[in-house]
């Protein structure tokens, strides 16, 4: 990032359709996702966010290179794909409002299968990472 950029940002999903919410944030070297949804289609195939702009565009070489994924809320648009996201990430620095763990349990959404590796952030807490 040069010429006086402060961060970029790449739609990962959202696009044409109602689901799939999922939103690449990078500022210096640090990449940040916002939510992980699925689509709302038949095709299996294609309800999950694609990830491709951040190999192809910022050349990162896997999940791993995600620094953080914070989660807005708990509908499936925006956590379902979650489970996917969480192991090709190592499960590590998933955040949310302390809320969304108990609510993926609750709606028992397939994303609940990993809510326990969410770290929940108190409204008007701060994580600093």
């Amino acid at each position: 990032m040069s010429g006086g950029k402060y961060f970029s940002f790449i739609a990962l999903g959202g696009e044409n359709n109602v689901g799939g919410s999922c939103y690449a944030l990078r500022a210096g070297k640090n990449i940040i996702l916002l939510d992980a949804g699925v689509r709302y289609t038949a095709d299996l195939l294609t309800r999950l966010p694609d990830t491709r702009p951040l190999y192809d565009t910022w050349g990162i070489e896997s999940l791993m290179d995600v620094d953080a994924l914070v989660i807005s809320h708990s509908h499936a648009d925006h956590a379902g794909a979650l489970p996917y996201f969480a192991g090709d990430m190592g499960g590590r620095n998933i955040f949310s409002s302390e809320a969304v763990p108990d609510m993926l349990l609750a709606q028992n959404s397939i994303a609940a299968s990993v809510s326990d590796m969410i770290a929940p952030v108190p409204w008007g807490g701060e994580v600093s990472h």
